[in-house]
């Protein structure tokens, strides 16, 4: 894991966060039949993490569920149950891509200005990307949680279920997202279909 940590660690886009923003967006990265992944757990902590340091009076929380997911409505209720105390949140339902969940965050709450994205270390990079062509009239910052805490033996997204294969799936397509970022939001959104390979049960 020590060399995953360091891989990772070199990868990763984690900007420092404002301490003033409109939206936290959370990564949809799934559920098991009855519990958050570590993936959604560490995403959840981190967010409470940064609306303690929040000087915005009244942020969105935004949050969608994994399509792979086996089990409808779990990380759903789960995320609305770890954030019942905050009284603006925005379920965006079922999402399949990083691309599909930005368009659908932008639907929800298009008069965000400045939105923190919380995922992981190895899907950062490319997030970024996808984040900074969808929705060039924002701030984006992207926040890291690491990638080996988000390894789950029952992960509906198999490469989750190893943190190199997780390194590997979330980097290695970054050049493509690079030159479909310069092709422009067009060219990205047909790509919304690209996902991670789903493993149930």
């Amino acid at each position: 894991m020590a060399l995953i940590d360091r891989l990772a660690g070199w990868w990763e886009v984690n900007d420092p966060p404002p301490t003033k923003f409109d939206m936290i967006a959370l990564v949809s990265i799934g559920a098991t039949k009855s519990r958050l992944t570590k993936g959604a757990v560490v995403t959840v902590d981190k967010t409470l993490e940064l609306l303690e340091i929040s000087s915005s009076r009244t942020p969105i929380i935004a949050f969608g569920a994994f399509t792979g997911n086996e089990v409808d409505g779990v990380e759903e209720a789960k995320k609305y149950e770890a954030f019942k105390d905050h009284p603006f949140l925005i379920s965006v339902g079922k999402v399949l891509s990083t691309i599909t969940e930005c368009l659908a965050f932008k639907e929800a709450w298009p008069h965000a200005k400045r939105i923190i994205f919380v995922t992981e270390q190895a899907h950062s990079r490319r997030a970024k990307i996808i984040w900074n062509c969808l929705w060039p009239e924002a701030e984006i910052y992207v926040v890291s949680v690491k990638l080996t805490e988000t390894v789950d033996k029952d992960s509906p997204m198999w490469p989750y279920r190893n943190a190199l294969a997780a390194f590997l799936f979330q980097a290695l397509p970054t050049p493509l997202y690079k030159v479909l970022a310069w092709l422009g939001p067009n060219a990205m959104t047909k790509f919304g279909g690209f996902h991670q390979p789903i493993k149930k049960g």
